[in-house]
């Protein structure tokens, strides 16, 4: 079982991401979401702390909300937000040992394809987990709602396939890469 903490830059109430977490949690894994409390898509890599103090509020069993863009979530979980997976020590060090074991930000309801990427929060909120060395990906989608749930499902796979991973270059320097999935076939940036 993997505690993953799961974000995303469409907000709490996007379809992607509660396919994913229930995808995930029904895989076994104890799933920590945590996501805008509001579309935040384009906000790239802002973060909105630094404005006003940000606070993580639990809708439901380990999910919660947070007023802030993707990567606000992230900061906020791991820095305090959620006792569970929180990093930071009085001393300002960080203690991994109650670390999630992966950082997933997605299921985006657009593609991202080309430089779009750059404006994403989904991206963003991955990239910061790169940034605190975790293992991290984003994942971007452009089919239909109907088809989310197996790809959810098929995320699981990846994750748990490290093998497979590393033989089709998902993995690199231990590091999952990020990956973008269109309708017609798998995109790599």
């Amino acid at each position: 079982m993997l505690r993953i903490l799961l974000t995303n830059d469409d907000g709490i109430t996007s379809q992607g991401i509660r396919l994913l977490a229930k995808g995930l949690r029904n895989a076994g894994h104890r799933v920590f979401l945590v996501a805008p409390d509001k579309n935040r898509s384009g906000c790239s890599h802002s973060i909105e702390f630094l404005d006003h103090p940000l606070k993580l509020k639990e809708i439901e069993e380990d999910t919660w909300i947070c007023q802030g863009t993707p990567v606000d979530c992230v900061i906020t979980a791991l820095l305090g937000g959620i006792p569970e997976i929180c990093i930071s020590t009085e001393t300002n060090a960080l203690n991994m040992e109650r670390a999630p074991d992966l950082i997933l930000s997605g299921i985006n309801a657009g593609a991202n394809l080309g430089t779009d990427i750059i404006y994403s929060g989904t991206a963003a909120a991955a990239r910061q987990g790169r940034f605190f060395e975790f293992f991290w990906n984003s994942f971007h989608c452009a089919v239909s709602c109907r088809k989310r749930s197996s790809l959810a499902v098929g995320i699981d796979g990846l994750i748990h396939n490290r093998k497979t991973c590393t033989s089709y270059g998902l993995l690199e320097g231990g590091y999952l890469c990020k990956r973008k999935f269109s309708k017609h076939r798998k995109k790599t940036l």
